[in-house]
Formats: structure tokens, C-alpha cells, sequence
């Protein structure tokens, strides 16, 4: 039986514990209410919040269930549970009828029904008064069930939350709304309801709520039961309950609750009061000994301190001295205490020590003195730093004194053997300063050298930026006078003199001052201005508005008369430079002789700003006084002197401005004839070097036709022309920087540009660079000849290269630009318009100002021997200008360079369409006969092969003179000449005239590789003839032809 017993003991166990595996791997379905604060809040799942949420959610963590959240309104809620949809209702109150298909956990909140009525209502003051009123209730609620149970059924309004009900009550509808207080409570407050109160008396039922589950489900219920113990045990319950509770319910202690704390309290109380009573009696005792150790402690302290202490009362009886206090006066303590300073001391030492104690003793200061003698009188006197501070009690009130007085008779000894020691000291310092005097001052006049070396050189900086900017004004043409100082214009010591003289003779006074109120000459200035009226800040500030406000307006060689604040008459008239006002001349202040000055206004004006009376009177009586004619004759006289002082001054100005534009012109001229030099040059070795080009160009794009090539040779090929490219563009360069080039301008997108030529670029500055291009939002067209904007980034990009040795970052940028008006600048001068501008910057070593200056100057260079021409930056200037553009150029030592470009806006281009791009046509052979005129052997080789490739019949001709035999003998089947230009004994114009003789009309297409200028200058080319520039494209050159021949 037993063993029978154990086995139905293990199997229930096991079940249980699976059954227990079961509950805490399923995922719950917890349903909450919607809408019944403060119990639960939100209407949705992931909203849900309040009381009983947060208390479900601290027991599933305690118990370590698994569960989703589902908000819905009672009614529905509750049916899902009875269907079995929801597994748990965390807020169900109990009664008879649930407990048919609900277990019931231990009750978590118990709240009485309460009965909610309008404001004001009084027909409504007891649970009785209910019947027969219109009762508002929450349906399926425990009110629903009680409310039913009363009888009342038929006079139900049933809602589905409090939230409903609540609002329909306040609206004025129905008589009275059952639900609980606490519900009620928080969702009058949510909304805002003050309408609608609960009535003092409780409903006839309670709500006990509860965590519900399925009957029967014992593991969930036991589970919940655990947790909900568990959370209550550690507080978590009561700090939820005061969270949400708090403000609508106070808990009445009960008589066990009170008892639990008071009877622990009282235990303790007791406990502590034998405590103390027990530790105050130990204390006690231990006090006592710690005093007198403490005691013991002090006087052991006191009597090795190594000075005298002692207290006296107010009698000036010693109550206390120590040891060192008993040897000094030779008797035990016993002797010395209760007697005063006269049992131990001549009359004359008491007297002194009475005196020193009575300010401690009747006034409670302290006293730091120095005391001799205070030994017996046949004994050595001695010294003593004494300091004497007083004894209060509790009061405040003064009953003694302590006095520490320290020997010092051995300090003093060894103070006057110091001071024996320190005069010998200085007295050989003194000897050492007199040594040192003349080094001192040798350094001191040193360092005022350099201080003075120093000034001097910032002074020398700022006097040239200031200099500058004034020769700009004086010098140019468009300077700004007003940029001036009269200062730099007049001749300062020339008026002084000439105003002394008129003050010599006439006793006016005068001043010239500039517009800001700087006075430049002054002539017998009254002491009333220079130690009163200038002196103190406000009357100076009324001079100053005097000098410069009150003097505006005034014409040119006119003056005005005018009174100051200070009620004297003065005088202004403008000096006026090119229609600049840059200063005046005033006759300095007086009194008419007819029109004495009203002393009690000056006497006001003295005390107002602090003036000694009699010495500011007396000044005033100093002041000059003038009749009427004299002072009318001395305005005027300072009128003509200012209008010759304006003239002279600009005309000089004028004068100035002529001389510096005929050097300026000179310079240009100069710079002119420069350029013109090299653009010779360049004509000069055009033709042959282009010649050359011809020749490499011609066959390297034959050997490009063949198809035979292997991989390996058609990049031997590709370099050869590449190289060949970049010669080409090396000579048009040269040509450009003459401003001596063809160039084929044509709408072109600037970003394009860019942005196609990049590879380029990043090829010529290396892996080590970083290029960074930023375009332009929008297109940027502009007239332009792409292979030698081209030029111009290649340049520009190896001057960036070479400057950043160490790698850096190189930025093309685009952007569009606005010039207002006209203006001159350091390169050139740019017009009014709209400017595509291109900025390009390196972050490399800088230049100098002075290099910055000689930048775009042909042949100057700063790079080594071999590493540069000096030619890279003239070309770039010569190809801005060819493209009626302007560059300037923006550096500083280390911070790099910025070149920026402006180029004329295509503005009917701008923002239409894309330029017309002509496809390039193969070109088609033929079997006409043409005659080739060339006198370079190798050029001439070449254009036999290209043409004869393509089935042409050559017939070649080695100069002028033999293009013309050559034609005359084959006339009837030449189609077209093909001729240079120059050649010798004929050129290209002198043999076509002639065979124009011979057969008027006949084709001829011209080739060059000369510049334009050149060939224009040797009379050989005119309007409207066919010219191909050498080196020409061996595909081109057949194009041409056939085009030509197809006329």
C-alpha cells in the first residue's frame, strides 16, 4: 500500500511539473479593459497603461510568464474570455454569476460603487432616491449586475466605458451614473468634467479586483497568486498603489496597523533610553579621566612650548602660569599665582605691563608688543615678542587675559650681527653696482636700440600701406581724393607762417583743421580753449561739433559766421579739393567789440563744468574783441586764402595724376615692344616647327590606318601622336601668348570642358594630387577655342603640381560672376557683364608678392635651370586675352595659389540649346590629278603618299616659280593646286596670280605653317582664301581637298 502510495505521489508530481513547463512556455492572450482609469488606460494594444497594467506586468516578471497585451471595451472583453480568446483578465471584480466560468485570484484592489450626480442636483441624495430616475451604467459591469438585482433594470442607460456615461450625465441627459469612485474620480479629471460629483454616501455594493482566469485553471491561478504575493512583499504593490491611488483615496489607519508601529517604537524607545542612560553613566566616567589626561596633556604642552604663558584675571592676578613663567621668576607656581606683575618687578616695568594689559582687559583687543626687562632688576635685561589676547566666557563678557611672550634676545643678537654683516654686504654690492653701471647702461641703450629699431619698422609697414593707398589717390586717374588727409595735401609750415604774419598785423587768430576736428596749424589760441573749453571732455565735445557739424554746408570761397555754444563768435570756411571737402580754416573765437560778453552766462557754463571762477573770468577778458569792419575784413582775407590753398592743392594733384599716366604709358609701351619680340620669335620658328610636326603627325596617323598593327605598336603609335599633340599645342601656345594665333571660336559648355579634359589633368599632376572639380549648377557657354582653353588648365595644372612637392589637393571650379561697371585692375581692365569665371587653386608653397607681380612676364621663372622656360604662364595670359577675358592671380608664401579666369557669358547661348556638333564624314579618294607646290621635301613626301593612298594623280612642284611651269604644262588635267604659302623665289599669292593668267578660276587650296600675322605682313594672303594651318590631320587634309574639289 505504501509503495502504491509513493508512485501516485511521483506521477502527481510529475504531472504537476509539467503542467507548471507548460503555463511558462505558452504566450498568454491578458486582456485590459479599455478606458476605466485609473485601473487601465488607452485604447489600443500598444498603449495600454494604469494600475492594473503595471501591477499584471510586475507579477508575469515575478512569475515568468510569457504574454501579449489586447485592449477592448468590457462587454466584448469579457465575452472573448468566456469564449476562450483571452487566457487572463487582470482587472475582474468577483460576484455569484462569474463564478460559474471564473477562478478568482486573491483580491488586488477592493473599491466601493459610488453614485455620481450633477453639480447642484439635490433630488438625489441616498441609494432610495434611485428609483424610478434614469440610471446610466457601464454594461457588464458589477453596477450593471447590482443595479439589476435592485429591480431597476427597466430604467438602465447602458454605455460602453465610464467615459460615455460620464459625458452623458454632464451633458444634462439621464439622472445619475453607478460606478465606481475611484474610476469615476479619474476619468471626471482626464476630461475635465466640473459639472458632474460623487454623491458622500457608498453605493449598496464593493468591487473586489481581481486577477481572473478559465475555471479549473489551478497552475495559472496558483502562479498569479505567487507573484502577486511576491510584488506585494517587495513594495512593488504599495508604490503603484500610491501612484495611481494616492490622489484620490487616503488610507485610515487601522488599530493593528497602528499597533504594528507603535508597539516596535515604543520597544525601541525603551531600549534606547537605557541605552543612554547606560552610555551617559559610562561617559561619565570616561569624561572624567579624559579630563584629567587631557589636563595632564596641556600642561605638559604648556610647559615645553618653549615661551612664557600665563593668564591674569581682571585684577591683573596671574591664575595660571607655566613652567617656563616659574623659572624666569625663580619661585614655584603656588607663589606666582593670585599675586600681580608687583611682587616681581621695579614700578617703572609695572607701570609699562599695566599699560599694555589695559586695552585687552577693558577693551578686548589684542596687543602684539615688543618688551624689554622683564627680568629682576640686577638681572641681564632681556627681549620679549609678546602678544596678549583677552578671555571670554559663554556671555561674551571678558574675565581674564592670556599672555605668550617669546625670547627673542638671541634673535636680536643675531639681527644686529646680520645687520653688521648686510652693511658689509652692500657696502661691496655698491662696489659691484659702480662696476656694473656702465654695462647697464650699454645694454639699456642696446635695448632701446632695438625697441626703437623695432617701432620704427612697424612704423616704416604701416607709413607704406598708408603711403600707398595715398599715392593711389594723388596718382591715378580715377584715385579718390577723399581717401586724403589735408595733411597730405597742404603745406602746413607754409599757412603757419603765412597766418602768423596776418595775426602780426591784424591780432586775428586762426586755425586750420582737417573734417575729423585734427588741428593742423593754429595762430594765438586762447588760453580759454587750450586750459578750459578743450580740456574738459563735454565743452571739447562742443568744440568738436563746432569744428566739424556747424561748419557742413558752407560753399567753396565762402565762409560763415556762426556762434558756439559757449557764446562766442567764430568763423569757418571749407577747403575743398577736386570737390572734396577735406578740411577748414576758422578765425579763431572773439567777441564783437559793440557786443559784450555776458559774464553771469559764463560764470554758469564755469560752474557748471568745474572752472576755477577768477581764473576762467580772466581768461575770458584775454579773448579778442573786433569791430564789425575788422572782423568782416579778416573773414574774407581767410576766405581767398583757403580758395587759393583748394586751387593750388588740386592742381597740383592734376599735375601729379599727368606725370604718373605718361610713366604708366611709357611702361606700357615698353611692355608692348617686349611682347612684340617674342611674338616674332615665335613667328619666326612657326613655319619650321610646324613643318616637322606635319611630317611626324602625317605618318604616325597612316601607320594608325594600318590594320595590320599589332597591340604592342599601335601603342608605340598612340604615344608618338600624343606627343606630337602636345608639340602642336606647344607652338599654338607660342602663338597665342603673341596673341598672333588663328583660334576657332565656338560656343562651348565651360563645365564640359571641364569635365572632359580631367584625365587629362590628372595624368599631368600625378597620383599624389588630389583634383577636385566643382561645376557650375547651371551651363556655362562662352566663345572659345577648346584646344587652347585646354592649354590653359595643362599650364595652369603644372605650376600647381610643381608647387605641391609633397602632395596636396588641386580644385577647378566654375561659377558665374556679375561686373556692375567698368573697372581697372593689377592685369587688365574688365568691362561691365556677365563673367563665366574658373577658379583654380593648389594648396601648395605660394609666392611672393613680387612674384605674384612678375607671374604672366615672358621668360621669368623661378624654377631651376632646365625645369622651366618662363613661357608657361606668359602663353595662359596671351590665351585670356585672345578670348577677351582677364586672369588674376591670388597668393601668399604658404598658402597656396589661386588663379581665376573670367570669360565672357555667351548670354543668347546661355541656357539653350546644346551647340550644334558636326559629325565628322569619312573621307572619300578620287581620281583627279592635283598639283602640290612644297618646298620642304619631307612635307612634300608625305602629302604624295596621303593623296596618292586615296587615288589621287600627284603632280609636285619644289617653289613657286615651279608651280607655275608645272601648271602651264599640265593645265588641261589639273583639278586643283594644293600650295604653300611661302616658298622661295615665288610665294603662294605671286605664282597663283600668275597662273590665274594662264587659266583664270582655277582651285587652289593654300597650307601654311606660319603665323597669321606673319603671312599678313609679307602681303601674301587676302580675304576669302582657303588656308589649312600645318600641322594639319592627314584626314582632314582629304577632307579639305575633297570639299574643295566638289565646289
Amino acid at each position: 500500500m505504501l509503495k502504491r502510495l509513493i508512485l501516485f505521489a511521483c506521477l502527481l508530481a510529475s504531472v504537476s511539473t509539467a503542467s507548471a513547463a507548460d503555463l511558462f512556455q505558452k504566450t498568454l492572450v491578458v486582456g485590459s479593459e479599455e478606458n476605466f482609469p485609473p485601473f487601465s488606460i488607452g485604447s489600443t494594444d500598444d498603449t495600454a497603461g494604469g494600475f492594473a497594467v503595471e501591477l499584471w506586468k510586475e507579477v508575469a516578471r515575478e512569475a515568468g510568464l510569457k504574454y501579449t497585451m489586447r485592449v477592448r471595451p468590457w462587454g466584448e472583453l469579457l465575452q472573448d474570455f468566456r469564449d476562450g480568446k483571452v487566457d487572463v483578465l487582470i482587472n475582474i471584480a468577483t460576484s455569484d454569476e462569474r463564478h460559474r466560468y471564473t477562478d478568482f485570484s486573491v483580491p488586488h484592489v477592493t473599491v466601493n460603487g459610488a453614485i455620481f450626480v450633477r453639480t447642484g442636483d439635490s433630488s438625489i441624495s441616498s441609494e432610495a432616491d434611485l428609483a424610478g430616475k434614469s440610471i446610466i451604467v457601464f454594461k457588464s459591469d458589477l453596477a450593471h449586475e447590482y443595479a439589476v438585482s435592485k429591480g431597476w433594470q427597466k430604467q438602465l442607460v447602458l454605455v460602453d466605458d465610464a467615459r460615455e456615461g460620464l459625458r452623458l450625465l454632464s451633458s444634462g441627459k439621464h439622472d445619475a451614473m453607478l460606478l465606481s469612485k475611484l474610476a469615476g474620480m479619474q476619468t471626471l479629471r482626464e476630461l475635465g468634467i466640473d459639472n458632474v460629483r460623487a454623491l458622500g454616501i457608498k453605493a449598496g455594493y464593493a468591487q473586489k479586483f481581481t486577477f481572473g482566469v478559465h475555471k479549473g485553471d489551478s497552475d495559472l491561478l496558483a502562479a498569479l497568486n505567487e507573484g502577486l504575493a511576491l510584488a506585494k512583499a517587495d513594495g512593488d504593490y504599495d508604490k503603484l498603489y500610491q501612484k495611481w491611488f494616492g490622489v484620490y483615496e487616503t488610507k485610515e489607519p487601522t488599530l493593528i496597523d497602528m499597533l504594528k508601529y507603535l508597539l516596535p517604537f515604543a520597544l525601541f524607545v525603551a531600549c534606547l533610553a537605557a541605552y543612554f542612560f547606560y552610555r551617559r553613566s559610562c561617559e561619565r566616567k570616561e569624561s572624567e579621566a579624559a579630563l584629567r589626561e587631557s589636563k595632564l596633556r596641556l600642561d605638559t604642552i604648556l610647559d615645553n612650548v618653549g615661551a612664557h604663558i600665563f593668564i591674569k584675571d581682571t585684577d591683573y592676578r596671574y591664575t595660571y602660569v607655566n613652567r617656563k613663567v616659574c623659572e624666569l621668576f625663580g619661585k614655584p607656581e603656588e607663589m606666582i599665582v593670585g599675586k600681580t606683575d608687583a611682587a616681581f618687578f621695579s614700578s617703572e616695568s609695572v607701570e609699562e605691563i599695566v599699560l599694555s594689559d589695559r586695552p585687552v582687559l577693558e577693551e578686548g583687543l589684542t596687543v602684539k608688543r615688543e618688551e624689554t626687562d622683564l627680568a629682576a632688576e640686577n638681572e641681564q635685561p632681556h627681549s620679549y615678542w609678546t602678544v596678549k589676547l583677552p578671555l571670554r566666557d559663554r556671555s561674551g563678557a571678558i574675565y581674564g587675559l592670556c599672555g605668550i611672550s617669546t625670547d627673542i634676545t638671541e634673535l636680536k643678537l643675531l639681527e644686529d650681527e646680520v645687520k653688521k654683516k648686510s652693511a658689509q654686504l652692500e657696502e661691496e654690492l655698491a662696489e659691484r653696482e659702480i662696476a656694473q653701471e656702465t654695462l647697464q647702461e650699454q645694454t639699456m641703450l642696446l635695448e632701446e636700440e632695438v625697441e626703437e629699431r623695432s617701432r620704427a619698422e612697424v612704423a616704416l609697414k604701416k607709413s607704406e600701406e598708408t603711403v600707398r593707398h595715398k599715392l593711389k589717390a594723388i596718382l591715378e586717374p580715377e584715385g579718390d581724393i577723399g581717401a586724403l588727409e589735408l595733411s597730405d595735401i597742404i603745406d602746413s609750415e607754409m599757412l603757419q607762417a603765412m597766418m602768423e604774419d596776418f595775426y602780426r598785423i591784424t591780432g586775428m587768430l586762426g586755425a586750420v583743421l582737417d573734417v575729423s576736428g585734427k588741428v593742423l596749424v593754429a595762430v594765438g589760441w586762447q588760453d580759454i580753449c587750450t586750459k578750459f573749453h578743450r580740456v574738459h571732455p563735454e565743452a571739447c565735445k562742443n568744440c568738436l561739433e563746432s569744428d566739424t557739424v556747424l561748419t557742413e554746408g558752407v560753399a567753396a570761397g565762402t565762409y560763415k559766421l556762426y556762434r558756439c555754444k559757449n557764446n562766442m563768435w567764430d568763423m569757418v570756411t571749407p577747403i575743398e579739393v577736386g570737390g572734396k571737402h577735406l578740411g577748414n580754416v576758422f578765425i579763431g573765437q572773439f567777441f564783437y567789440q559793440d557786443d559784450p560778453p555776458d559774464l553771469e552766462f559764463f560764470r554758469e557754463q564755469g560752474r557748471r563744468y568745474g572752472f576755477d571762477e577768477a581764473q576762467y573770468l580772466a581768461a575770458l577778458d584775454r579773448v579778442p574783441r573786433f569791430t564789425r569792419e575788422a572782423a568782416d575784413a579778416g573773414m574774407k582775407f581767410y576766405a581767398e586764402l583757403t580758395k587759393m590753398v583748394s586751387t593750388l592743392s588740386f592742381t597740383s594733384i592734376k599735375l601729379s595724376r599727368m606725370l604718373a599716366e605718361r610713366i604708366h604709358l611709357e611702361e606700357q609701351l615698353r611692355q608692348s615692344q617686349k611682347m612684340e619680340a617674342v611674338g616674332q620669335l615665335a613667328g619666326g620658328v612657326a613655319h619650321d616647327f610646324n613643318n616637322i610636326l606635319q611630317v611626324i603627325t602625317g605618318y604616325g596617323n597612316m601607320l594608325m590606318m594600318k590594320e595590320n598593327l599589332t597591340t604592342k605598336q599601335q601603342e608605340w603609335v598612340d604615344h608618338i601622336l600624343s606627343s606630337a599633340e602636345r608639340a602642336a599645342q606647344l607652338t599654338k601656345g607660342l602663338l597665342a601668348f603673341s596673341r598672333k594665333q588663328v583660334i576657332c571660336l565656338e560656343p562651348v559648355d565651360l563645365n564640359e570642358v571641364i569635365e572632359n579634359f580631367k584625365k587629362f589633368i590628372l595624368r599631368v599632376i600625378g597620383e599624389d594630387i588630389h583634383l577636385k572639380t566643382v561645376t557650375y549648377g547651371d551651363r556655362l557657354i562662352v566663345h572659345a577655342d577648346v584646344g587652347q582653353l585646354e592649354q590653359v588648365l595643362i599650364n595652369l595644372a603644372t605650376n600647381a603640381r610643381d608647387s605641391m612637392n609633397k602632395g596636396g589637393i588641386l580644385t577647378i571650379e566654375t561659377g558665374l560672376q556679375t561686373v556692375d561697371a567698368p573697372f581697372d585692375h593689377e592685369f587688365g581692365r574688365a568691362e561691365s557683364g556677365r563673367y563665366a569665371v574658373v577658379t583654380v587653386s593648389d594648396s601648395g608653397s605660394g609666392m611672393d608678392e613680387e612674384t605674384r607681380k612678375r607671374i604672366f612676364e615672358p621668360f621669368y621663372t623661378t624654377k631651376e635651370v632646365g625645369k622651366g622656360t618662363g613661357l608657361g604662364m606668359a602663353i595662359v595670359y596671351g590665351i585670356i586675352k585672345q578670348h577677351s577675358g582677364i586672369i588674376n592671380v591670388y597668393s601668399e608664401p604658404g598658402h597656396g595659389t589661386t588663379f581665376r579666369i573670367y570669360l565672357p557669358v555667351q548670354e543668347a547661348e546661355r541656357g539653350g540649346a546644346d551647340p550644334q556638333v558636326v559629325p565628322v564624314q569619312a573621307p572619300m579618294g578620287g581620281s583627279e590629278t592635283i598639283l602640290l607646290a612644297e618646298d620642304d621635301a619631307e612635307v612634300r613626301k608625305l602629302a604624295v603618299s596621303i593623296l596618292s593612298q586615296y587615288g589621287y594623280e600627284v603632280i609636285q612642284a619644289v617653289d613657286g616659280q615651279d608651280v607655275v611651269e608645272k601648271f602651264a604644262a599640265n593645265r588641261e588635267k589639273i583639278a586643283m593646286i594644293l600650295m604653300d604659302m611661302i616658298m622661295p623665289k615665288k610665294n603662294g599669292k605671286e605664282a597663283y596670280e600668275e597662273i590665274s593668267l594662264l587659266q583664270p578660276g582655277v582651285k587652289v587650296l593654300y597650307s601654311s605653317g606660319y603665323t597669321a600675322d606673319f603671312i599678313q605682313n609679307r602681303g601674301v594672303s587676302e580675304e576669302g582664301i582657303e588656308l589649312v594651318m600645318k600641322p594639319v590631320q592627314p584626314m582632314e587634309l582629304l577632307r579639305k581637298v575633297r570639299e574643295m574639289l566638289d565646289r
